[in-house]
């Protein structure tokens, strides 16, 4: 990158990079640190969730998974971003049962049980708002896991839009998990998804959806800052083009105008992103955050070599 400058100038450069990560850091923090863990989970509240067990008839595939979710959700960890969205079941926040936040605890219950199995499977519909919700999040936050966990036990009654959405969220960096509640087969999505896991019976089901917040918890780690950390040795070029990539982040919103019409029409509810992940303060305070880092960088990256050329030559 600094090569044509010299080969004194561009160890000086060289070395005015190693700060950027550490100081680029510094600036995030704040950001790294309020949401390592983003999950949005679709839950199937179709009618055919209402189906007893095969391995136990006195409890019902719904009441199954809603005991899961309430188990794993109370050990989910307190910096954890997590929105619950259902294909069916509607209230204060449309589809979303659980609105995209930090999850208030006192009322996950209450929220879960609600959730009623009545209804169609817009599973592509679904999709799309999930995925809308967590560019956004994104958006705002940068870093962090970002997943979006499935738990159904039927193909989706709109698979256009489900063929749609499935390579879009792989494509933008999404972790899709989708897990199989007692189907005869595995899921069409079993193929698709960056994991795919079956689901029998109460104890599975619990096991499966624990599972993945476990590797949640384990991916997420210092994502922000091991990145940085880690182009601190490389070569100036790779490390000049690694941050490049850092910072060239698809964050737009999955077919924010041209679909709409597609998606209401396979929409029975009200999809959306939830009130929490709309408040334009938050969005405006990520924005104006990452442009800081950006006019920073550039300074240091035009700026300061420019002044190191003009001081060594001179000195010569």
């Amino acid at each position: 990158m600094f090569s044509h400058l010299g080969p004194r100038l561009a160890n000086v450069a060289a070395l005015l990079l190693v700060p950027i990560a550490g100081i680029a850091t510094t600036l995030l923090a704040p950001s790294i640190a309020n949401a390592q863990q983003n999950v949005v989970i679709i839950i199937d509240d179709s009618g055919s969730m209402a189906a007893r067990l095969q391995s136990n008839s006195r409890i019902s595939r719904m009441t199954a998974a809603q005991d899961a979710l309430i188990k794993v959700l109370r050990d989910v960890p307190d910096s954890a971003q997590v929105g619950v969205l259902a294909l069916n079941s509607q209230g204060q926040s449309g589809n979303w049962v659980i609105p995209m936040g930090p999850l208030d605890r006192s009322d996950v219950q209450q929220r879960i049980n609600s959730i009623r199995a009545d209804g169609g499977t817009p599973l592509g519909a679904a999709m799309q708002a999930a995925l809308n919700t967590l560019l956004e999040s994104r958006q705002r936050q940068m870093y962090g896991t970002y997943r979006m966990l499935i738990v159904t036990d039927g193909e989706a009654g709109d698979p256009d839009l489900v063929e749609r959405y499935v390579p879009i969220a792989r494509a933008r960096g999404f972790i899709l998990d989708v897990i199989g509640v007692d189907m005869p087969g595995d899921h069409s999505l079993a193929t698709k998804a960056t994991t795919y896991r079956r689901a029998d019976d109460e104890a599975s089901l619990a096991t499966a959806i624990a599972d993945v917040f476990a590797e949640t918890t384990d991916d997420s780690g210092d994502a922000g800052q091991s990145d940085y950390d880690l182009l601190a040795p490389l070569p100036i070029e790779v490390a000049s083009a690694a941050l490049t990539t850092l910072s060239q982040v698809d964050n737009t919103l999955v077919d924010a105008q041209s679909e709409q019409g597609d998606v209401a029409a396979a929409n029975s509810g009200t999809f959306g992103m939830p009130p929490s992940t709309m408040n334009p303060g938050h969005a405006s305070h990520g924005g104006t955050l990452l442009g800081l880092v950006c006019i920073f960088m550039l300074v240091l990256f035009i700026g300061a070599p420019i002044m190191v050329y003009q001081i060594v030559k001179k000195a010569r």
